[in-house]
């Protein structure tokens, strides 16, 4: 049921009532990665959170979530490749939300399949937990609106309404403000080379790093050209996490002799646009075994708006 270009999602009229699922009702789908293609930090606000402006570019590097429906009402989570307790697991969490909020008595048994590394700046358990409110919003036939999960969404993570949203999108606020625009997006049908470092890098560190500038004020979206923003790749963390992670910075520097080199997120993450896909073994290849690679496609859309 799922694929590569989209996935369906069963029926919201089963053939039995919501609290009667077929044994072992099953579905698997793609849950995708993203990069901040342009990142802007301003002050923090009265609540404590920073003021962002950001271009969300979505790309096809995907965990693969299996989500089995159980007449039991538990939630179990395998998620092997991540060393966490299962109830700090987003997509536990996201599913108790849920389940709490709407007071259902179904369960359900999800496995993940990761592909997405991990603290990384890519999103990966944002998009997972968004992708466990979507699929169970129609499993367990809640019936809730979009506007409703996008505010359950927020509850678990800035990242994680943009998954749910699907889009790949200018986005303010802490990142769950989205601004559609028409405009000619540099990395719309590129190639990209997504490097992961062999570090983990604290959100918590570089924020309160005083080698980060915020910028004054709010910022105002009519100022920016948002296509040069992208072209460049600008990211007001990237001078903090370079000089803070020398591993990055070096990494940086070798792909920098062949591709730009642009931080995504917080880090650790590094990404380069390729004008020639067939350069993307060869910078790989020089890159050394310190880190990561995946090539991967910009996405205008996420899979799980298609069905």
């Amino acid at each position: 049921m799922s694929s590569r270009n989209g996935v369906k999602l069963p029926s919201t009229k089963p053939h039995r009532p919501a609290e009667q699922p077929e044994k072992n009702r099953r579905i698997t789908v793609a849950s995708p990665a993203k990069i901040n293609t342009f990142l802007h930090v301003h002050q923090p606000r009265q609540d404590g959170f920073h003021q962002l402006i950001t271009y969300f570019q979505l790309i096809d590097l995907y965990d693969d979530i299996t989500f089995t429906v159980n007449r039991t009402g538990g939630i179990r989570v395998d998620n092997p490749a991540v060393d966490i307790d299962e109830k700090k697991d987003l997509c536990y969490r996201a599913a108790k939300l849920l389940q709490s909020r709407t007071n259902h008595r179904l369960g359900v048994d999800i496995r993940v399949n990761k592909r997405i590394p991990d603290g990384a700046g890519l999103g990966g358990g944002s998009s997972n937990a968004a992708t466990v409110l979507m699929v169970l919003n129609q499993l367990w036939d809640v019936g809730l609106a979009k506007h409703e999960l996008l505010d359950l969404g927020l509850q678990l993570g800035s990242d994680v309404p943009v998954f749910i949203y699907g889009k790949s999108t200018l986005a303010t606020g802490r990142g769950e403000k989205f601004i559609p625009l028409d405009f000619n997006n540099p990395v719309d049908n590129k190639s990209i080379i997504v490097i992961k470092p062999k570090v983990h890098v604290s959100t918590t560190k570089i924020f309160q790093s005083e080698f980060l500038t915020k910028r004054a004020g709010t910022g105002t979206i009519r100022d920016l050209d948002i296509a040069t923003l992208i072209q460049r790749g600008e990211n007001d963390f990237t001078s903090v996490v370079l000089r803070l992670y020398p591993e990055i910075s070096q990494i940086a520097k070798r792909l920098s002799m062949y591709s730009p080199a642009h931080l995504t997120g917080t880090g650790a993450c590094l990404y380069t646009v390729l004008d020639d896909v067939k350069k993307a073994d060869k910078i790989i290849d020089a890159l050394g075994s310190d880190c990561q690679a995946f090539v991967v496609q910009a996405l205008k859309t996420s899979p799980l708006l298609s069905k």
